[in-house]
């Protein structure tokens, strides 16, 4: 991650946040969508929370990938908590792109075309969890061609985060997938860094599936 220019790693355990602050890294630590009333899940977040708050690596506490609408009032719980625990680290929460499928059993949640279940998506998200970073995915070049959808992503998330005064990051893709998507070349790479900050985006970071 250092050789390659980012500046930002994600950790699962204290080891791992030692590894990131000796080469220079911040560090999202994963605490993940816990069920608070399950002692052991509340025992483990309690540790995970012990273990990041005071160290110098951490930046914030990763709570969930893309989230359907039923997952927010839980979220917003579980960002409560841990802010009573360490209120100098916030929450970071990655959202559906807008090619997610509408409709209330989809994956946005809500009835409409693409722009209208999105728009209320993000707007629900942000009036129940409040997240401080506004952060999406959006995976642009198929297999078989561009997607369609890009600009517009770009567009309503620019709009959220000038309605609710928040910065906003865009996951971009950096590997093949399934099959379904394809490893963007240098040029493309560039395409997708330098429209994000065009609209502008505050933070890039780079989808590889795993680490």
């Amino acid at each position: 991650l250092v050789a390659g220019g980012w500046n930002l790693a994600w950790t699962e355990t204290p080891e791992m946040l030692d590894t990131a602050h000796r080469h220079g890294l911040r560090a999202l630590h994963s605490i993940g969508p816990r069920d608070l009333d399950d002692p052991k899940w509340r025992d483990w977040v309690d540790k995970q929370i012990a273990d990041a708050r005071d160290h110098p690596a951490t930046y914030a506490y990763y709570l969930q990938d893309e989230p359907t609408p039923d997952a927010f009032p839980h979220l917003a719980r579980l960002k409560a908590y841990i802010s009573q625990r360490d209120p100098h680290h916030p929450i970071w929460v990655n959202l559906y792109p807008t090619y997610a499928s509408p409709g209330v059993n989809g994956q946005l949640g809500f009835d409409g075309d693409h722009v209208t279940a999105y728009r209320e998506h993000v707007r629900q998200f942000m009036a129940t969890v409040d997240a401080p970073v506004i952060s999406y995915d959006h995976y642009h070049f198929k297999a078989d061609g561009d997607g369609n959808h890009y600009f517009l992503n770009l567009a309503m998330i620019r709009g959220a985060a000038l309605t609710y005064r928040r910065p906003f990051v865009n996951v971009i893709q950096a590997v093949n997938w399934l099959g379904r998507w394809r490893e963007p070349e240098e040029g493309e790479r560039r395409f997708l860094t330098y429209t994000t900050l065009a609209y502008g985006g505050q933070g890039i970071c780079h989808f590889v599936y795993d680490f």
